[in-house]
Formats: structure tokens, C-alpha cells, sequence
């Protein structure tokens, strides 16, 4: 299991994380990315490398 955490402040919106994932964790809410899935995640790390701002963080558990 993952645990997702997004730095919301730091998030520009660019919406790349919600493209990328294969499992669709994202959606995007008022601008910014959000969980929507966090328990489909797979760690793939994806969105993490994608992300241009660095606001997204995965970590197993």
C-alpha cells in the first residue's frame, strides 16, 4: 500500500499527474490536483516524476 500526499499549495495545475496515471488516482478540483483513488494506487511513480512543480510524494506503507 501508498501513501499519496500532494503539496497543494505548490501545485500548478498542469494536470500532467491526472494523464499520466495509469490507475486514475487524480482529479483535478478547483485548479489543483486532488486524490480521487488513493487506494488504487501502485506506486508506480509516474506522477511523481511528471510532476514539474514537485508537489506530489508517494511512499510505501
Amino acid at each position: 500500500m501508498y501513501f499519496i500526499e500532494i503539496d497543494v499549495e505548490n501545485c500548478d495545475g498542469c494536470m500532467k499527474c491526472y494523464y499520466m496515471c495509469p490507475k486514475m488516482v487524480f482529479e483535478i478540483k478547483e485548479g489543483k490536483a486532488a486524490l480521487f483513488d488513493a487506494a488504487n494506487c501502485s506506486g508506480c511513480m509516474s506522477c511523481v516524476e511528471i510532476c514539474p512543480s514537485m508537489s506530489i510524494s508517494i511512499r510505501q506503507i
